[in-house]
């Protein structure tokens, strides 16, 4: 007698398959692969980047791997795994054309959709260049579907469907890096990619203009917000810039939201600039973000930004969170090293 198909009702059995998959590779959890946890690295590089309908804590793969390595122009970057495992084979992808989804539906509810979410949070951290995203998705063991991409940036369509629906190139490091090397962008995709990513950063820029007019921000000054808390979004060093978490809306005078961003601004500055008088000049025009303490007064959310902070927060946190998740994630996260 054949044996009977067992069909799974929950997610959790999902979960138990792709457990069970990396443990017949011969991986460890805890130590190889982790479930619902990784190290504080990872997690420091998914602040912002929950699932939740408020964005702002940090995201919580089902499964992540963080031990394999690429190698790119003779060095060697850490390229985490993400996996993302969902009951019921319809819920593989979210498709617009070829093109997956990425609004907080699909991200929820889609195995891959959600696996993109959290690389592409990864590599907009500035912490990783490239990352894996596998969904997974059944309804038994005998009915399931693999999905793989490769993530080169955190850019909505800065990822490849690789060419393969199982996990056996996580078996080691030689099988990883083997399989990374067939997932490469080709120069076409990354040219169509970076002129669709220009006009979205376009249609950005005009919303960013209607939320600083929205709050009574003199045009003549906007550039120098916008250019000021991209500065401060960047790294220093090891130190990582700034995030919208970091914004605590404090009403401590040196605590203030705008005082965090501009002694940021300061700090980068002055490991840019060597000449005294040229550093005063553009630290000097730099103060227009934390010189009115009103700014960083608590304030209702501007509809652009209410689906980003979970509460009320300071104008200057409102117009940081908006440039970091719509304009600094897609201009930094985007990795076009070899063009």
């Amino acid at each position: 007698m054949a044996e009977m198909k067992t069909s799974w009702s929950k997610e959790n059995d999902v979960d138990d398959y792709v457990k069970d998959k990396l443990k017949n590779l011969g991986l460890i959890k805890g130590k190889d692969f982790f479930e619902k946890d990784g190290s504080d690295y990872l997690k420091d590089a998914l602040k912002g980047y929950s699932k939740t309908d408020k964005k702002s804590g940090v995201g919580v793969p089902d499964f992540v791997l963080e031990k394999y390595t690429y190698t790119d122009h003779h060095e060697s970057y850490p390229c985490p795994v993400f996996i993302e495992s969902k009951f019921s084979l319809t819920k593989l992808e979210a498709l617009n054309g070829d093109v997956l989804k990425t609004d907080e539906k699909s991200i929820k509810n889609y195995a891959i959709n959600g696996a993109l979410h959290y690389a592409r949070g990864a590599i907009a951290s500035g912490k990783y260049r490239q990352a894996f995203a596998i969904g997974i998705a059944g309804d038994n063991k005998e009915n399931v579907k693999i999905k793989v991409i490769l993530v080169q940036g955190s850019a909505s369509e800065a990822y490849l469907f690789a060419p393969l629906h199982s996990l056996d190139f996580l078996k080691n490091q030689e099988t990883f890096e083997k399989f990374y090397h067939t997932c490469t962008l080709t120069e076409e995709r990354k040219h169509q990619i970076l002129i669709r990513t220009s006009l979205d950063l376009q249609e950005h820029a005009k919303k960013l203009n209607k939320l600083m007019h929205n709050h009574n921000i003199i045009a003549g000054t906007r550039v120098i917000y916008v250019s000021g808390m991209l500065l401060s979004m960047q790294n220093i060093g090891t130190e990582r810039g700034l995030i919208p978490s970091d914004l605590k809306g404090s009403s401590l005078n040196n605590q203030r939201d705008g005082i965090l961003i501009y002694n940021r601004i300061e700090e980068l500055l002055k490991t840019k600039i060597t000449e005294s008088n040229k550093l005063n000049l553009v630290r000097h025009a730099f103060q227009e973000i934390c010189k009115d303490p009103d700014r960083d007064k608590s304030k209702s959310l501007d509809p652009l930004v209410s689906k980003a902070i979970e509460k009320d927060a300071s104008l200057n946190k409102q117009i940081f969170t908006y440039i970091y998740n719509n304009i600094y994630s897609k201009m930094e996260g985007f990795n076009f090293s070899s063009m």
